[in-house]
């Protein structure tokens, strides 16, 4: 089933363009030549019934989205139009992870109870499930990969100890992953499965992945692929569901986590924090920050522009994070950033997008 957006259905279609300028003196720093001119999202519904979460945009055309009731969407031209690749036999399922490796080639996470992946060579004309955890407490929160194809997904703790199933071959099979050395959980802690993006994997072998829990919030760190890990204490504010809920690396290398609580969403004066060192070192930030609860979070690859969206609105930096603006009071649940265009998903099958023009094309 197509889903294309309609210009005549102003409720649904509001177009905007956001023109970042880059100034042409060689002595300005980039952080001062960004200038955003005009910034507001162009919506759309591709399903109504479904709670997109999971987002993974290859490039500026191929988009994959994923959400609640089955439903995988795809979009081959920027978000303009939409397939409807939903997996058969899967509509109880909650995907609320997505990635994609190629123009047809994706894997697609659910959580919850019964966890099943399902992995497509052939742009979602067929499913194959090649991953399932039925054990009870089993609750997947993300999955993310390294460029040479291994991945790692986690789910909250099963008997004091994270859960983790590991692939190596770019979502194509997958296996349950016990580490060498995993830290034992605390007294309710978990992760949070609002957007797939609280675990990162970075350079060659680096992982990192944010959690939460009524007492201290917490972030794991790897530096072998998920062999080994140590826990990392954070002053991040904690209480009833805060915690970590997003995570993204910015053009600078910098690492920022935010989050704080979907229960308390307007409360949320500690619920960043940076990293200078690879995860190592966290420092907890609040001048400047959204200072609410944030589901999902993405920077440019070059640019200094950074996306963060939760049910407070979407916040705006271009300073690779380091001060926040709202500019939109449009709620969704994850972002992504590519070259030229950012892209948002919400609940009840809400896409939202709009464009940037990056002067370096």
């Amino acid at each position: 089933m197509l889903a294309q957006i309609c210009p005549t259905m102003k409720v649904l279609y509001i177009s905007f363009i956001l023109l970042i300028v880059i100034s042409c003196q060689s002595n300005v720093d980039q952080s001062e030549q960004v200038i955003v001119r005009e910034l507001d999202w162009e919506n759309s519904s591709i399903n109504g019934q479904a709670s997109l979460r999971g987002l993974y945009a290859l490039n500026d055309s191929i988009i994959w989205t994923s959400g609640s009731g089955g439903y995988v969407g795809l979009s081959q031209d920027g978000g303009s139009t939409w397939l409807d690749l939903s997996i058969p036999n899967a509509t109880n399922k909650d995907f609320r992870d997505i990635h994609a490796f190629r123009q047809n080639e994706a894997v697609a996470m659910s959580a919850g109870d019964s966890a099943e992946f399902y992995y497509t060579s052939n742009a979602g004309k067929t499913w194959e499930l090649v991953y399932k955890n039925y054990q009870t407490g089993v609750f997947f929160d993300g999955m993310d990969f390294w460029d040479d194809g291994t991945g790692l997904a986690f789910s909250d703790p099963v008997d004091g100890k994270l859960v983790f199933a590991k692939s190596e071959d770019f979502g194509k099979t997958w296996t349950d992953f016990i580490p060498s050395n995993l830290p034992p959980a605390i007294s309710g802690e978990g992760g949070f499965a609002a957007s797939g993006t609280s675990i990162v994997c970075f350079g060659e072998s680096s992982v990192v992945i944010g959690l939460g829990a009524p007492e201290k919030v917490r972030i794991f760190r790897s530096d072998d692929k998920g062999e080994n890990w140590e826990a990392i204490d954070t002053d991040l504010q904690t209480g009833e569901y805060f915690g970590i809920y997003t995570m993204a690396k910015n053009a600078g290398g910098q690492l920022l986590a935010l989050g704080g609580s979907f229960s308390s969403a307007q409360d949320g004066e500690r619920s960043a924090a940076l990293s200078d060192s690879n995860g190592t070192q966290w420092q907890v930030k609040s001048e400047g920050m959204p200072n609410v609860y944030i589901s999902g979070l993405a920077f440019h690859a070059t640019l200094e522009v950074g996306v963060a969206v939760g049910t407070e609105g979407s916040f705006m930096s271009n300073d690779n994070g380091s001060t926040w603006t709202k500019f939109s009071d449009e709620s969704f649940n994850s972002v992504m950033i590519t070259e030229n265009k950012v892209i948002a998903v919400g609940s009840r099958g809400k896409v939202g997008r709009f464009l940037i023009v990056n002067p370096a094309n």
